[in-house]
């Protein structure tokens, strides 16, 4: 959509002359998140201000932004998994999730603690 602000145009001292001024518009494909029955165990366990975090991180890069994309802190596992195909780093925790047709399948979430994935309070191993 372009419109023509004339009154911006003559405050600002361009007199009459007129330019289009552009508005961009956009709309973002927002993905269906879906938690697992384990992930919502593990979530609630957490503290509150992790859990924010946490569902903050998720919403930006997983519901909001392309969970297929690889960034820096979202990939694909490089060894084949039974649990996960893919994960998400935010600060100290990890996010494991698959992708389900149009939606996002949270599967596992766990901190890192030194070179240890800790979830449910035992080491793991994926």
């Amino acid at each position: 959509m372009i419109s023509i602000e004339s009154s911006f145009w003559t405050q600002h001292g361009f007199g009459i002359r007129k330019q289009a001024v552009a508005q961009l518009c956009y709309s973002v494909k927002v993905h269906n998140v879906v938690f697992s029955q384990e992930a919502l165990r593990l979530f609630s366990k957490l503290r509150k201000a992790d859990r924010a975090f946490i569902k903050e991180g998720v919403q930006v890069h997983l519901a909001e932004g392309d969970p297929k994309r690889t960034s820096r802190n979202k990939f694909r596992l490089r060894r084949p998994s039974p649990h996960a195909d893919y994960e998400l780093r935010l600060d100290q925790w990890r996010v494991f999730y698959r992708l389900r047709d149009d939606s996002v399948e949270v599967v596992l979430i766990g901190e890192k603690r030194g070179n240890k994935l800790i979830i449910g309070n035992e080491e793991f191993s994926l």
